[in-house]
């Protein structure tokens, strides 16, 4: 009898293992390695797959209205901050007296950048000797200085997250022991270079009416964007909580952003970001809306790109393809807001087919389709599509 529970048993072990195999095997290797083992994985997605039915024809009679924006500053490159230790000070150095000056400075090691100590030798009496700088029992710097403004760095690696010792000192007289050195220091100040999560976002408020928000066709926001601290980097723009824009301007730029309009209500809270290294400031920001007269909603739709799709699609490796279908062979043009951007399409016999990888955004995306007569759409579909 054991020997034939044996016998089952042993095939059955057989397949567990050549199951783990397999599944470690696709867990290790890359995906180039899987598809040179096994041969091209074809990945297809729909993102949105909906039957809009009937688009109405978007209104001829429409209006206008402009909102002007202050202007802000997202700032998330280094700040100095500085703190006063001591309006005036003297250091000396003698063979009976050792008057130094200790100081205790606080710093956040995750923001900090760089550091430094500023001060103004004012007056320098007796032998020209070294001045110490000790940060936490390590000498940093030793010089002889003259008079005038200095900026002695302090190695970060040297400072504690949190509270840190800095003592300022005369060098020892050495063999002239009878000889005294003195200095004046003036404004000595600590200064740390840190970036500050708080002013890396600023809000704008706008507020439109309720006949903008009733017909609302498209809302524009224009503006230039000037990089005025650091390197370019990404600047995002949200709107009520909903990232839908994101750009990194070199220089001046001028940028043109279309609100998502299932995005827009009356009281809207337009957010900027900015990410570590640069800053960036937002000048001549106006928000002009186009609206009916009477109340107008497009068709709208929201739909997410994986975190997956996203580096594929940044690698040229994935298609992103709108596809709409019309009930009949109709022949006519489209125009199709994707996230803060406004595109002309032409329909052919009925079929309409765009690839929009350049538009789309990690995360939640949103598209709103107008036609300039109406007609039924049997289907819309978002399409990701590649090989993993």
């Amino acid at each position: 009898m054991a020997t034939e529970m044996q016998g089952q048993l042993g095939p059955l072990v057989v397949l567990i293992a050549i199951v783990v195999a397999v599944i470690a095997y696709a867990i290790a290797v890359t995906p180039v390695e899987r598809e040179a083992a096994i041969g091209p994985v074809f990945y297809e997605r729909n993102a949105l797959d909906v039957n809009p039915g009937q688009v109405l024809a978007t209104p001829r009679q429409t209006a206008q209205a402009q909102h002007d924006l202050s202007t802000i500053r997202v700032d998330y490159s280094p700040i100095p901050l500085s703190k006063l230790l001591s309006e005036q000070l003297s250091i000396k150095r003698s063979l009976i007296s050792d008057t130094s000056a200790t100081f205790a400075v606080t710093v956040n090691k995750s923001a900090l950048t760089e550091a430094t100590l500023d001060f103004d030798v004012i007056d320098r009496r007796g032998e020209a000797r070294e001045i110490f700088v000790v940060v936490n029992d390590t000498i940093v710097f030793n010089a002889v200085l003259l008079l005038g403004e200095q900026s002695i760095s302090i190695p970060i690696d040297q400072l504690r997250d949190g509270s840190n010792k800095i003592t300022v000192s005369v060098a020892p007289p050495g063999f002239a022991f009878w000889r005294s050195t003195t200095y004046t220091l003036r404004d000595v100040t600590f200064v740390a270079h840190e970036f500050q999560p708080a002013r890396a976002e600023q809000q704008q408020i706008v507020t439109l009416t309720q006949a903008e928000t009733n017909g609302l066709i498209s809302a524009r926001y224009t503006a230039l964007a000037r990089l005025v601290a650091g390197n370019p980097a990404t600047v995002s723009l949200a709107i009520n909580g909903k990232t839908f824009f994101a750009d990194a301007p070199a220089g001046l730029k001028s940028l043109t952003i279309d609100l998502p309009p299932a995005l827009v209500t009356g009281t809207n809270t337009l957010l900027w970001t900015v990410e570590q290294g640069a800053a960036y400031e937002i000048v001549f920001g106006r928000i002009t809306t186009t609206y009916a007269k009477d109340r107008f909603v497009p068709k709208s739709y929201q739909f997410n790109i994986l975190n997956l799709e996203t580096t594929q699609i940044a690698a040229g490796r994935y298609t992103c393809t709108l596809d709409m279908k019309a009930a009949s062979s109709v022949t006519q043009n489209f125009v199709a807001q994707l996230n803060a951007n406004t595109l002309n399409l032409r329909m052919v016999n009925g079929q309409l087919s765009e690839d929009l990888c350049k538009f789309v955004q990690r995360g939640a995306n949103y598209l709103t389709i107008y036609s300039p007569s109406a007609v039924t759409l049997d289907s819309l579909k978002f399409v990701i599509k590649g090989k993993i």
